[in-house]
């Protein structure tokens, strides 16, 4: 096992820690024992919980590292914690929160009144939204046997979390247990950040100041101005703190040639047809690997077929059966295949260099938010990262011409 010097020793040499992400790691949390985080896209928050869990684990404690995001657990799980400790011991568990609530479910035999929730609720959207949580929370109440708990329970993506899913949540973790909320409130896809106001979050037991990482060593220094660009033109709500924009790293230069480009699709002109020249451009480029899609589902299942039809290397989420899409995402990850194809919502929290993006729309503040996290998931590249917008939002248009060097008709 480990010691706390010995942590800070690996966390500096081999993963080059800065302070902030070793006190979430390595320090004992204050006495509310609950903290919280908030960083920019790229700032290493994963990674530092990451890091976390697996100190936490070494100490022979129980970790559940939960998000809302499917695909993520599997990112944290193969991806981050394995680079801390590798075989992952039995004391981390990885779930999504609607997983989580069917497994408390099933260790305390309530699998008939879980059941009984698809016909108690008018869709599967109000049973997941709804019906999951408030089972769960009553099953902890009832103080019923086998109910799993945790001396730790960090939540990433916290800003994707409903708030009454946490005080569920919390319910599970052991008489002077800790919690680390992790969150970037400017990735607000699914307009549930505004929801976290500093009393409800002191109601939910974070009380202590944010953590705050800023500087992004992920995204390349020349899609950062874009983004601020973005959000400066087309504000969405993220709460009363403001938007978190990553700062530039000044070790990494903008002397690197990043290839962004925009294809803008005028009407009369097929955004399908648009996307699939732009992907086969990068896919037939030898120097690029494989290619990331990103686009709604309706866009997204005809230029899969396409694909298909021609009998390429190609992986996605995208699928009328939701069964059948949420199991993809349990092994969605960039590099799966030469072209992996999935919505921004299953791909946040990844990254990538290879990157091509359709926007539709930027009506709801969903959208906004939904384009800014596509945009902040391309990833530092030696030779250059590669970002390409097909865009059939006319109102995209002109931000399109003044911030993409190549801009195409």
């Amino acid at each position: 096992m480990y010691s706390i010097d010995d942590w800070k020793d690996r966390l500096k040499k081999r993963f080059t820690f800065n302070t902030q992400q070793e006190t979430i790691a390595i320090d004992p949390p204050p006495a509310t024992k609950f903290r919280r985080v908030k960083g920019t896209a790229g700032s290493g928050k994963s990674l530092a919980l990451a890091a976390r869990a697996a100190v936490l684990a070494s100490q022979g404690k129980r970790v559940l590292v939960c998000s809302h995001n499917i695909a993520l657990l599997n990112y944290l799980e193969e991806d981050l914690v394995k680079q801390f400790v590798n075989p992952i011991p039995l004391k981390i568990t990885f779930m999504h929160f609607h997983l989580w609530c069917r497994s408390v479910c099933e260790a305390t035999e309530s699998m008939n009144r879980y059941d009984q929730l698809w016909n108690d609720y008018p869709n599967k959207q109000e049973v997941w939204n709804y019906g999951m949580g408030e089972l769960v929370s009553r099953l902890y109440d009832e103080d019923i046997p086998n109910l799993p708990t945790y001396d730790a329970i960090l939540l990433d993506e916290g800003h994707d979390f409903r708030i009454d899913w946490w005080i569920t949540l919390k319910k599970a973790i052991t008489q002077g247990g800790e919690a680390l909320f992790v969150c970037d409130k400017t990735q607000n896809i699914h307009g549930t950040a505004q929801a976290w106001t500093e009393q409800e979050m002191r109601g939910c037991g974070f009380t202590g100041a944010w953590m705050e990482l800023r500087k992004s060593y992920r995204l390349t220094n020349n899609i950062i101005p874009i983004l601020k660009n973005f959000y400066n033109q087309f504000p969405y709500e993220v709460g009363h703190e403001g938007p978190d924009i990553p700062e530039q790293d000044p070790s990494y230069g903008t002397e690197v040639w990043d290839n962004l480009r925009w294809v803008q699709v005028h009407p009369g002109r097929s955004p399908i047809d648009a996307c699939i020249k732009e992907i086969e451009r990068l896919h037939d480029d030898p120097a690029i690997p494989f290619v990331n899609f990103l686009s709604g589902k309706k866009i997204g299942i005809p230029i899969v077929g396409e694909f298909k039809r021609r009998d390429k290397n190609i992986f996605s989420t995208h699928h009328e059966d939701w069964r059948i899409s949420r199991e993809a995402k349990l092994n969605l990850s960039p590099g799966c295949a030469e072209i992996v194809a999935t919505t921004v919502h299953s791909f946040k929290g990844w990254e990538t260099p290879y990157l091509i993006v359709h926007v539709e729309q930027i009506r709801s503040l969903e959208d906004r938010a939904a384009f800014y996290t596509a945009l902040s998931r391309l990833k530092r590249n030696n030779n250059g990262a590669v970002l390409t917008v097909v865009s059939s939002c006319p109102e995209l248009e002109q931000f399109g011409r003044e911030n993409f060097r190549d801009f195409k008709i």
